[in-house]
């Protein structure tokens, strides 16, 4: 549920605004305006209102405070977990009520504090090594952080991966446990000091992680490797994804979502409201038209970040909370949106359109063999790729509007290849 009277849009330029200074002085109780309020993340949640991260510089306080912000409303239950002397604070934003909290005590994320304390994180999954300290690796408000602990061994840089989750915890440690045992590379559950079997392993909504071998595909990218992964070792282990994986929730996918993303993107962006409009009635005639196939087991999110490789074999799969019933097609066009969208990221990628038309042929035959139509694999990377417009404000670009007319014309070239197809 969202403020009714204070679209996403107005959230957004609020937050990057000079009127955000003195709003948060007022908001937090003090006089004045703080030297420095700077967003260090902002996400917009369709359905869900706009989120954000605060550093905000106080007088008189040596380290800058992080602050978490939101318009989400959000229920008695989840505000009364959270700590005495940490609740969140309640503010009149200039279009509706906003709710603010001192990071690490995230409203839904209770396990969040124990997970960022590396003495606390020692004493439940060290078994008996130090833990020197923990890592933000990423953090979405309300929804989910990524965190590494590092351990003080013989062997440097040995560490392992904390989830926290908002819910779905169990959820999460059943589909590894599941993928574990039929033989996948998974990364291992990491159970806590105190379990008392091999199941017992989430503790306040967060489990950990061992690294996973090998490194991640878009490192193999950024290295320049000539061939970081083969096809095949790809498309068999989204085969050997095993049966059970269709007893679960079937999650919607990046292109189920789309009416969702392309609505972000326009907040993101009003000035580009006709092109994002044009691009989402040619995606959703493709997706009403060109058939799927069957339902299989899926990964989900398979992008370059989540694949690992070692030897052009695949290492580790990663993230999977979305592991479930659905298409393929829908896996293979999100990696293909990423690897695409991948050049304009960094030039380290500029040679991975190369690599895109080494693996087409392989994925466009796996579409088929799964009993789909092949133009369906554009249609819906495109649509993944619209859905990687909102978030690009946090991208770094210097030109942020040619970048996201960029991505926009890159969606269309998807599109093309799917109309030309034959």
């Amino acid at each position: 549920m969202t403020q009714t009277n204070w679209d996403p849009a107005s959230q957004i330029a609020w937050l990057s605004s000079a009127d955000l200074s003195p709003w948060v002085a007022d908001a937090l109780g003090q006089y004045g305006t703080f030297p420095g309020v700077h967003p260090v993340t902002v996400q917009h949640r369709p359905g869900a209102g706009v989120s954000a991260l605060l550093q905000v510089s106080a007088p008189d306080t040596p380290e800058p405070m992080i602050i978490g912000l939101t318009t989400e409303i959000l229920d008695r239950a989840t505000l009364a977990a959270v700590p005495a002397g940490c609740e969140p604070r309640f503010a009149q934003g200039p279009g509706g009520m906003v709710v603010l909290w001192p990071h690490p005590y995230d409203p839904k994320l209770p396990g969040l504090p124990a997970a960022v304390d590396p003495a606390q994180v020692q004493a439940r999954w060290g078994h008996g090594h130090t833990v020197t300290q923990v890592r933000t690796r990423a953090y979405r408000p309300l929804r989910r952080a990524v965190l590494v602990a590092d351990l003080d061994q013989t062997q440097p840089g040995t560490a392992f991966f904390l989830k926290v989750l908002h819910s779905r915890a169990a959820d999460l440690a059943q589909r590894h446990l599941m993928l574990t045992h039929a033989g996948l590379p998974v990364p291992r559950l990491r159970l806590p000091n105190d379990a008392t079997g091999p199941t017992d392993v989430v503790r306040d909504g967060t489990i950990a992680l061992d690294v996973a071998a090998g490194h991640s595909l878009a490192t193999a990218l950024a290295s320049q490797e000539m061939h970081p992964v083969s096809t095949a070792d790809l498309i068999s282990v989204l085969d050997r994804l095993p049966a059970e994986c269709l007893k679960l929730e079937r999650k919607d996918s990046w292109s189920d979502r789309i009416e969702d993303h392309a609505l972000a993107a326009r907040s993101a962006f009003p000035g580009m409201v006709p092109e994002i409009d044009m691009l989402l009635q040619r995606i959703r005639w493709g997706l009403a038209n060109f058939h799927p196939g069957q339902v299989v087991p899926t990964h989900g999110d398979l992008y370059e970040a989540n694949v690992f490789v070692h030897d052009s074999q695949i290492s580790g799969l990663l993230d999977l909370d979305g592991v479930g019933p659905g298409y393929r097609v829908d896996d293979l066009a999100c990696l293909v949106a990423h690897l695409a969208v991948l050049p304009s990221l960094d030039h380290r990628y500029l040679d991975v359109p190369k690599l895109l038309r080494w693996i087409t042929p392989a994925l466009v035959a796996d579409v088929a063999r799964q009993g789909g139509d092949p133009r369906g694999l554009w249609v819906r990377s495109a649509a993944v790729v619209l859905t990687l417009i909102a978030g690009m404000p946090g991208e770094g670009h210097d030109d942020l509007l040619q970048a996201a007319r960029d991505r926009l014309a890159l969606a269309g070239r998807l599109l093309e290849r799917a109309e030309n197809y034959f």
